[in-house]
């Protein structure tokens, strides 16, 4: 599908900063998706080397050329330095029916300051205003609350809970699934 697409490779609150990826970040992703804190909820990790770090790094630039998925690191500015804190992207995009889902996760000691709150909007930006979206998805395992309560501080709403729809770490969860239109 030949798509006219005003992606944006960055945008920000002043606070928050999120970036199209690169291959710079592979030690970031590498040491990120080994943290059990990281990867509890997640359908990915951990990470075997830095070379599987790198090829993930690759998946993500194909799926951005070919507007699959976009993939964005989170940063936050620390004494005028900007941090990697976590990556959030769109990705599952179904451009037929201008909807598309959203993953996140942050390093846990930058929970509860706000930032995932700042990523989301920023996202929402991007899918609505740029890409023309009308419709944001999340599956979050019923016992993520912390991922729950972000995404309806951002205007999300409860649909459904889907039984047994995610499986991680060798375990079925229920998942809570949330969307904004």
């Amino acid at each position: 599908m030949s798509l006219s697409l005003k992606i944006i490779n960055e945008i920000n609150d002043e606070i928050v900063f999120l970036r199209k990826i690169s291959k710079k970040d592979k030690n970031f992703l590498f040491n990120s998706l080994n943290d059990e804190n990281i990867t509890k909820y997640l359908l990915i990790g951990p990470l075997l080397s830095l070379n599987h770090s790198k090829l993930l790094i690759k998946k993500y630039f194909k799926d951005w050329v070919d507007n699959k998925q976009f993939c964005y690191i989170i940063e936050i500015n620390d004494r005028g330095i900007r941090k990697q804190i976590g990556i959030i992207n769109l990705w599952n995009i179904n451009w037929r029916s201008k909807r598309a889902e959203i993953g996140i996760w942050i390093i846990s000691k930058f929970w509860g300051n706000g930032y995932g709150n700042s990523a989301v909007n920023l996202l929402i930006i991007i899918a609505l205003e740029y890409l023309n979206l009308h419709r944001l998805e999340v599956h979050i395992a019923r016992d993520n609350n912390f991922s729950i309560n972000l995404f309806m501080k951002c205007g999300f709403i409860q649909e459904t809970l889907l039984k047994d729809y995610l499986f991680i770490n060798g375990i079925f969860h229920d998942a809570i699934y949330l969307s904004l239109i």
